[in-house]
């Protein structure tokens, strides 16, 4: 594991594994209880575009690739293929790479932070993992991010205004090392 695994860090990825673990199907005017993913998720198979190799497992191709972007029209799965992998690398003792879930949506304007910082990945995670990491926490969360010891989950490129993706586009490249996965719609993605 990204050692060494603090108290907040510990802290962090037990509620990540609890947040991105559980579903609610929505509809109408009801939402359901937490459904555990596990209990519903079918691991999709992926084909390479551009390549005549045999099809493999999601999970095989997320775990081999350090860049991958995952194409998809909405309710197609991206969301769900990034939770079911973030919830694996949080229960997985022998990962090595810290899983970082940041939901793009939830800062869709450019911001005034900047790369080093990481500031701008922190505000795009989810309240319950932001409060679970603490300050201390996200010490230890920007210093894998620096090290390149960790696995961004970027979710909802095609969520941000046109200033917003162009900044989020530019500072991708400052995670260097880290293993970086991006779901977007594909008009969206095609059109940067």
């Amino acid at each position: 594991m990204f050692a060494p695994v603090s108290d907040e860090i510990r802290d962090y990825l037990e509620a990540l594994e609890q947040y991105a673990g559980e579903v609610r199907v929505y509809s109408l005017d009801l939402t359901s209880a937490p459904i555990p993913l596990e209990d519903i998720y079918v691991q999709p198979n992926l084909l390479e575009r551009g390549r005549e190799a045999p099809s493999e497992s999601a999970r095989e191709a997320l775990n081999r690739q350090p860049r991958m972007v995952v194409l998809g029209e909405p309710g197609q799965g991206k969301t769900t293929l990034l939770r079911q992998y973030a919830w694996m690398l949080a229960r997985n003792p022998e990962n090595s790479r810290l899983p970082v879930l940041v939901e793009l949506r939830r800062q869709r304007q450019r911001t005034d932070t900047t790369g080093e910082a990481y500031e701008w990945l922190v505000e795009r995670l989810p309240d319950v993992l932001r409060y679970a990491l603490g300050t201390a926490g996200r010490q230890h969360l920007c210093a894998a991010l620096k090290r390149g010891k960790a696995s961004v989950l970027l979710d909802g490129l095609d969520e941000l205004s046109e200033e917003g993706r162009l900044q989020v586009q530019e500072l991708v490249g400052t995670l260097r090392e880290n293993q970086v996965i991006l779901t977007s719609r594909p008009d969206v993605y095609r059109v940067r």
